[in-house]
């Protein structure tokens, strides 16, 4: 069978505090619009970012600690970039791991479409909030490889679920909700849509 979506993320699209995976705004966002998940990530985190237990994306894939499933995915995602703003990562670090993560994921799928997602927020400033600031980042990368790129960096704000959060960064199970479709509506701009069977 042919695999319909391969997804790195972190919390955001893994579920954390009671959130399952298939009810985050990323995966039921990209569910909506057909396309089956198969989740490569962790919490904490992120193209830099890794913890005790889970390495960085790039990171995960050269040790091992992640085997790419077999096939060739409609659509490979790439997600996050929270935890790289908590821990400080650089501009420079963060620039060259991205490209290191899309070398690994074309050889591995040359004929798969590769989608970025940056980092959901608040809409603040990109000169004071790290989070809008590692979001802009994402997006020069995937505008230089030609990528498609939605940016979340107000999404907070913007749909109002500020009141649906558990804490300043994840979303309650209604905020999910809400935010998926709000993705749903932003993959259907790009035309993104799983392949009938």
């Amino acid at each position: 069978m042919r695999i319909r979506r391969v997804l790195f993320g972190d919390s955001q699209s893994s579920g954390i505090k009671g959130v399952k995976g298939a009810d985050t705004w990323v995966e039921k966002g990209l569910s909506l619009r057909g396309y089956q998940v198969r989740f490569v990530g962790a919490p904490g985190i992120g193209f830099v970012a890794e913890t005790t237990q889970s390495a960085n994306y790039p990171d995960a894939i050269s040790t091992g600690q992640v085997v790419l499933p077999y096939g060739s995915p409609a659509l490979v995602v790439l997600q996050g970039g929270g935890n790289d703003a908590a821990r400080g990562a650089t501009e420079v670090q963060i620039k060259a791991n991205v490209e290191r993560l899309l070398r690994q994921l074309r050889a591995s799928y040359p004929s798969s479409d590769i989608l970025m997602i940056g980092t959901l927020g608040r809409g603040l400033s990109i000169k004071s909030d790290p989070r809008a600031q590692v979001d802009a980042v994402l997006a020069e990368v995937a505008r230089s490889n030609g990528i498609p790129f939605i940016s979340p960096r107000d999404w907070i704000t913007k749909y109002k679920v500020g009141n649906k959060m558990l804490d300043g960064v994840h979303l309650s199970a209604s905020g999910h909700q809400e935010l998926s479709q709000v993705l749903a509506a932003e993959l259907t701009k790009l035309g993104l849509q799983a392949p009938a069977r």
